[in-house]
């Protein structure tokens, strides 16, 4: 995981009022906006629909409640992380993760592949 998840790394040591509030940012409009454009040499080919239905979804009344809640939760799948890994070592199921070499908070393992 990159430095990006550095303040969600805060919030799961300590779940203060400070650090929950630091993770607002992450829900601001302009960040939904970046987290579809960064990286990208032409943003003019970026169609403004899905970041306007996360935005639209987002300033529902609550919602940055429950995307806060899910920050937080989101520690336990990390913890689990070895498991997901385990089992597809063992079963080596048909799996395929993608994402572009821009994605600042979804590191791949080497070669730009996801080691499991």
């Amino acid at each position: 995981m990159s430095d990006g998840w550095n303040p969600i790394r805060a919030y799961w040591m300590e779940a203060s009022e400070a650090n929950r509030k630091a993770l607002r940012a992450f829900l601001s409009p302009e960040t939904t906006v970046w987290q579809y454009t960064h990286g990208v040499s032409d943003t003019t080919l970026v169609s403004p629909d899905g970041f306007s239905l996360d935005n639209f979804y987002l300033a529902r009344p609550g919602a940055d409640e429950i995307q806060l809640d899910l920050f937080g939760d989101y520690k336990s799948n990390v913890a689990m992380y070895p498991e997901f890994q385990a089992y597809f070592r063992k079963h080596k199921p048909p799996f395929l993760a993608v994402w572009g070499k821009q994605r600042p908070l979804l590191l791949a393992g080497r070669g730009g592949r996801v080691q499991a």
